[in-house]
């Protein structure tokens, strides 16, 4: 097992001009080189197998926003490398 970030595009919200504006996401994901449930089941399946840990947002100019799946609160940060390295942290300190 291991981690990696992927960046995806989200829709977020609407503007004056009802144009809608897109919000880059950053996606901390455990990839395991197999399907975890492939032993359970007598198809065998090839590739990874990726789950969503972490991600982080951008809010405004200088200030993003880092959000766990199995936590409540979020924390907000100055540059996105402080909020990266803050979510590899956390996520390996709990295993």
């Amino acid at each position: 097992m291991s981690y990696e970030w992927e960046t995806e595009l989200q829709p977020s919200k609407y503007d004056a001009y009802d144009n809608l504006v897109w919000q880059v996401q950053h996606h901390l994901k455990k990839v395991w080189d197999k399907d975890p449930l492939s032993h359970k089941f007598d198809v065998p399946l090839r590739g990874q197998w990726k789950v969503t840990v972490a991600w982080v947002t951008k809010v405004d100019k200088r200030k993003w926003d880092c959000q766990f799946v199995n936590h409540d609160g979020s924390r907000t940060f100055r540059s996105l490398k402080a909020a990266k390295a803050y979510a590899v942290a956390i996520i390996t300190l709990e295993q």
